[in-house]
């Protein structure tokens, strides 16, 4: 599952019964490739989830537009190259 899927699939909590979106979850510790999300509401800790690969952010329309961007020049640099 890529970031965007995993941030728009509804999660349930295993410890709590709390249900929602990925993108609610509350963000744990944070590493070069990736973030460890947690519930909001009792803090049980979910998955470590990837952060969106430079393809992710061109081609998925839920990208965010400044992600998008840094993408395409990063494209950009590597042809160049």
């Amino acid at each position: 599952m890529n970031y965007y899927d995993w941030m728009s699939d509804v999660k349930t909590c295993k410890n709590c019964g709390w249900v929602g979106l990925g993108s609610e979850a509350k963000i744990g510790e944070c590493f070069n490739e990736c973030a460890e999300y947690h519930c909001p509401q009792c803090e049980h800790y979910f998955e470590a989830v990837l952060y969106p690969s430079i393809t992710e952010n061109l081609i998925d329309s839920r990208a965010n537009p400044a992600d998008r961007l840094f993408a395409e020049i990063v494209m950009q640099k590597i042809v160049k190259h």
